[in-house]
């Protein structure tokens, strides 16, 4: 992974006149395992050199518990977490390295797999290579955590290792969810060689079925079940208790009723791989959406773009209202279209290792966010502007292809037009192949969508007024 002088020299501007920088980089990216530990050593060098040529005073990076034993060696994962504080530090900032173990929170991808893994499974099986502890931590004493290294002096240059009073065995986190959440006693029991028919690869390949997190989120944190993520000689306590960590119960029942309740105020479950934040990167999904179905059909096809169009004119005074249907999209509300068809999708996605719509959605019937998943999908893009509405999904369906589906309203001279349009870049024969077979579907959920959306928004716009 390289960068260009350009860009160096852009990020060195961008951190001109900045006193303290948070680091909070993480790649945990297996899908190129052999270049994983150096790309966030990289990313480190780049940012610490950037920061030190535009003069920050303090980096407050948040990195990983570990305590590397002979018996119980730091699994690759939290052993780079440790090196990236360590190259920081050679910058010549003063770093001050907070570490944390499993942190516990709605959104989070330790909590995701242990919400899942602790609803789903019917007992635990005993694993020879589950034997690490970890002091877990409720996701806003990190924050205050992370706060209070900016607030004082007594954390700078030093290593602070947070947690809460009680370590625990990962089985009996997920234990403890299922006893506190699902009122049920889930037991731990031990199968003759088992270990050898469930590998941490295969655990890996499980649990991300299971709790539709990604292989590549996964992957890393199984590898650390072995390792032990607890305080040691750096506890926060030695130098600082002003602030007392809640306890392992209260952490998992705060997260779970905020899941329920849709407060869920991060979604770190999601590679930023799989994300869409950088506009440019589909800009033609954000400004494209107001030019004519001729302009589009003939800029989409140069792009290599397969795509299915609904319009529909519609009044000035159902456009918040329509708008506000739309972002009742996924979960329980559905897709104003047959639920059948979109749960026989799900199903082939399940069987070829998706998530399906096992995810629902984290933020209730409003409030979606960039980065948020809605079952196969992902918020990439939301737009509310006076003239100009978008909701852009991109989709994490297995397929031979990328998948975009978006809703638009345009003012335009002749009033408001509402659009739904999908979108698909084919990768080769298959991706064709796919798309076509689908063909007659498409166009029959996509003509039922945009007339029951339309409808829906005007019985409930009827209902208010």
């Amino acid at each position: 992974m390289e960068i260009s002088p350009e860009n160096q020299e852009s990020l060195t501007q961008e951190l001109r006149d900045i006193d303290t920088l948070y680091y909070l980089i993480h790649s945990m990216d297996t899908t190129h395992k052999e270049q994983f530990e150096h790309i966030d050593l990289h990313l480190a060098d780049i940012v610490s050199q950037s920061a030190y040529q535009a003069g920050v005073r303090q980096i407050i990076y948040l990195g990983g518990l570990g305590k590397n034993e002979e018996h119980l060696p730091l699994s690759p994962h939290l052993r780079n977490r440790q090196e990236v504080g360590d190259r920081l530090r050679q910058s010549g900032i003063s770093v001050t390295e907070i570490r944390a173990g499993v942190i516990i929170g709605a959104g989070s991808a330790s909590f995701e797999i242990i919400r899942a893994l602790g609803s789903k499974l019917p007992f635990i099986p005993a694993l020879n290579y589950n034997s690490g502890l970890c002091h877990p931590i409720d996701v806003d004493d990190v924050m205050q955590y992370l706060i209070r290294a900016y607030m004082t002096d007594l954390y700078d240059g030093k290593i602070i290792e947070i947690g809460m009073q009680r370590a625990y065995h990962y089985d009996e986190m997920i234990i403890l969810f299922a006893k506190i959440v699902q009122k049920r006693q889930m037991r731990k029991v031990s199968i003759p060689l088992l270990h050898y028919l469930l590998p941490p690869v295969v655990v890996s390949r499980i649990i991300s079925f299971l709790s539709a997190i990604p292989y590549t989120l996964v992957s890393p944190l199984i590898e650390g079940l072995a390792s032990n993520a607890i305080k040691d000689k750096y506890a926060v306590e030695s130098i600082d208790r002003s602030i007392s960590p809640i306890d392992l119960p209260s952490a998992i029942m705060k997260a779970s009723q905020e899941e329920l309740t849709g407060r869920v105020e991060s979604f770190w479950s999601i590679p930023i791989t799989l994300q869409v934040l950088a506009k440019e990167k589909e800009s033609f999904l954000h400004i494209e959406a107001n030019k004519d179905y001729e302009e589009v059909t003939q800029e989409f096809r140069k792009k290599g773009l397969l795509f299915e169009i609904r319009e529909r004119r519609v009044s000035a005074e159902s456009v918040e209202a329509i708008f506000a249907e739309v972002q009742k999209i996924g979960g329980e509300h559905g897709y104003w279209s047959p639920q059948w068809l979109w749960q026989i999708r799900a199903f082939l996605d399940r069987l070829m290792g998706g998530s399906g719509l096992e995810v629902g959605r984290r933020s209730g019937v409003s409030g979606l966010r960039i980065g948020e998943r809605l079952d196969f999908w992902i918020v990439s893009a939301i737009l509310d502007k006076p003239f100009c509405k978008v909701l852009t999904l991109k989709g994490r369906l297995r397929s031979p292809g990328d998948s975009w589906l978006q809703f638009a309203l345009i003012e335009e001279e002749e009033g408001w037009k509402f659009t739904i349009r999908a979108y698909f870049k084919p990768a080769g024969f298959l991706g064709y192949t796919y798309w076509y077979t689908l063909y007659f579907v498409h166009q029959y959920i996509f003509d039922v969508m945009i007339d029951r959306i339309i409808a829906e928004a005007t019985k409930t716009r009827a209902n208010r007024e």
